[in-house]
Formats: structure tokens, sequence, C-alpha cells
């Protein structure tokens, strides 16, 4: 029995030994074939998946280092199909990959497992319309990319699906003017801009489309005094930081 414990024992080591010198092989080039894994540094698999002549092939598994899966990509030559999750396994976003750059249409969803944006890449370029979605599926915002710059129409909707706000882009830069609306379709304020920064004059419009403030900006400075009634400037200087944090990042 004793003889027999030892020799499973024997064994085990032996098969453990010989898998463990499979894994992480690179050829005589110094390419990576076959199995290959790597580790967090607090010893959790980092990722695992198949390597021929130093190519990703087949399936790769990525975790965090806590355990969780948090992608997977299928590869097959060039295109290589990702998958990332949420920590209960649910989808958080999935597109494609050409030549390890992003391509074709990427999805994202939240974690209340709703789509929440939509982007368009080729070979890493962003490019088409983008889009972001209340949770009922509607339109929040779109804008179109070309050669990785925002170009033409920016137009953010309410839930209802009417029209919030319009702009324009050229080269990444707001050009031109920019609209506000209401939810009845009724114009709010509109204003100018020129190279990203307000330029000529900005109106504010009440219920009734009457001007209620008029400001001038030159290069985005300010000139002059405001010209509001009074109980609207708290109002007035809350749309338009409202809007600003709304820009895409530089």
């Amino acid at each position: 029995m004793r003889k027999i414990h030892f020799i499973l024992i024997f064994l085990f080591a032996f098969v453990f030994q010989t898998n463990a010198q499979d894994v992480n092989k690179t050829d005589a080039q110094g390419r990576k074939q076959g199995s290959w894994q790597k580790f967090h540094p607090n010893g959790k698999l980092r990722y695992k998946g198949q390597f021929k002549d130093d190519k990703p092939i087949g399936t790769f598994q990525y975790y965090s280092d806590e355990g969780e899966l948090i992608m997977i990509m299928k590869h097959d030559k060039e295109i290589s199909r990702a998958e990332l999750y949420y920590p209960n396994g649910d989808i958080k976003a999935k597109g494609n990959y050409v030549n390890q750059k992003k391509d074709s249409i990427w999805n994202y969803y939240s974690a209340a497992n709703f789509k929440i944006s939509e982007e368009f890449y080729i070979h890493g370029i962003k490019e088409g319309t983008w889009k972001t979605y209340y949770i009922d599926g509607t339109v929040a915002d779109e804008k179109t990319y070309v050669k990785d710059f925002e170009n033409g129409d920016w137009i953010q909707y309410y839930e209802s699906g009417k029209k919030s706000m319009q702009a324009t882009f050229e080269n990444g830069s707001l050009e031109g003017k920019i609209y506000f609306y209401d939810e009845a379709g009724n114009k709010t304020m509109e204003g100018n801009y020129k190279h990203d920064a307000k330029h000529g004059a900005w109106l504010k419009f009440d219920e009734k489309g009457q001007i209620i403030e008029k400001d001038i900006y030159i290069d985005g400075q300010f000139q002059g005094e405001p010209k509001y009634l009074p109980e609207d400037e708290e109002k007035i200087q809350q749309d338009i930081l409202e809007f600003e944090d709304m820009l895409p990042p530089r």
C-alpha cells in the first residue's frame, strides 16, 4: 500500500513537471510557441492562451487580480473578437481588433445590461457615427468622426427623442452656430464657436422667443456687461456650465 502511494506521488509530480515544462516556451528565434500563462503579482492568473510563431491563436482568457474573468478574446488570423465582462459575468463591451487595433463597431453596455454607447473604428482610427443611448434605447447623443476627429453635426436629444442641442464640429473643434431647445421644441439659447472658443453673440430666449440676455465674446473672452433679466442670471450660467461639462475631453 505504501509502495502504491509512493508511485502515485511520483506520477503526479512527473505530470506536473511535464505540464510546467510545456508552458511559456519560446523557439530558437525567441518566438512564443504553444501554451502561455501569465500571473498577477499576487499569484492569480492574469491570462492564458496559445501562441504560434509569436502570434496569439484561438481563445485567450483574461482575469482580474481577484480571479474574475474580465475578457475573452478569440483570435482568427488578423481579426480578434473581444468580449469584456462585469464581475457578475454580464457583457461590458464587445468588438473587434484587426492587427491589435480596434476595428468596425464596438458596443458598450451598462451594469444594468442595456446598451449605452456605440463606436466605430477603422484600423484604430475613429470613423463614422458614434452614439450614446438612454436606458430605453433612445439615442441621447450622436456625432460623426472623420479620420479620428469630430466632423459635422453634434446632436443631443431628450428621452422623448426631441432635439435638445445641435452644434457643428470641424476637424475636432466646435465651429459656427450652437442651438439649445426645450422639450417643446422652442429655442432657449444660441451662440457661436470659433476654434472651440465662444465667439460672437450668445443669446438667451424666454418661452415666447424674446431675447432676455445677450453676451458678446471674442475668441473666448467675454466683452462688456451682460444684458439679462436679473431673475434669470443663475439659470443662464447653469445652462452654460452644463453644456461645457458635455464637451469632449481634449
